[in-house]
């Protein structure tokens, strides 16, 4: 087990203990026929339903940081091509050293509500880029773009599956998905409600399942949740 490792079990211990005092929400998952699969490390894992994914499916995954196994095993065990998008150059130089899967393509961006230049924060000791200003810190500008812009330049007319790690955009990026009426098979999603409070998390959640999506699974930290798409509803026309 590694330092990543050790570091997210701990926080899942916390995160649990934190949980039953009522720190959090107790945000219910919705009742499903269907099997959660945890694939990806300790650190960077992920759950998703196994069903609807295939060869020919497209997964877009936001927020890659030091780990891409997650990623990479869905190439190797679904034969799906991945596009990982990070901003930081620090994170694309690493990715350039290592020895990534035919099917696992990465680009230099950041997901926003708009296409526009971002500011992070990063602290050079720890390695860390957020949009939080701490001490000590160093400010870069990031490039980052829609969903819309990125399925455009990529010439995508779907997407199957996408998950989001992308600090404190993602609240107003899942806003936008329901604005531009974006409809992923599965999303997963980070919430920081350790940051925002549990009512903003309950909100969105709430949205998402408003917008059409079932909650199947919620991680031990309580901070990644995995919705899929309700069937649409069957349209019936009758001949007079």
């Amino acid at each position: 087990m590694n330092l990543n490792d050790v570091r997210t079990t701990l926080r899942n211990l916390e995160f649990s203990a934190k949980k039953r005092l009522g720190y959090f929400s107790k945000v219910a998952v919705d009742p499903t026929a269907l099997p959660a699969e945890k694939v990806g490390s300790t650190y960077g894992s992920w759950y998703l339903l196994k069903k609807f994914l295939t060869p020919q499916s497209i997964v877009y995954s936001f927020g890659i940081g030091y780990d891409f196994t997650f990623g990479a095993a869905l190439t190797e065990r679904y034969g799906c091509h991945v596009y990982a998008f990070d901003p930081t150059e620090n994170v694309l130089s690493w990715l350039d050293n290592q020895p990534l899967p035919e099917k696992f393509h990465y680009k230099g961006l950041a997901l926003c509500d708009q296409d526009d230049t971002l500011t992070f924060y990063t602290n050079p000791e720890r390695k860390h880029f957020n949009h939080a200003k701490d001490d000590e810190v160093e400010e870069v500008q990031v490039q980052a773009s829609t969903i819309t812009t990125i399925m455009n330049d990529l010439a995508h007319q779907r997407v199957d599956r996408v998950n989001l790690d992308v600090e404190g955009s993602t609240y107003k990026v899942l806003d936008h998905f329901i604005e531009t009426d974006f409809r992923p098979r599965q999303l997963l999603v980070e919430l920081h409600h350790f940051f925002t409070g549990n009512g903003v998390t309950e909100s969105s959640i709430q949205k998402v399942k408003e917008f059409g999506y079932k909650l199947f699974a919620i991680s031990p930290s309580y901070t990644e949740f995995s919705f899929i798409a309700r069937p649409p509803k069957p349209f019936y026309c009758f001949a007079r």
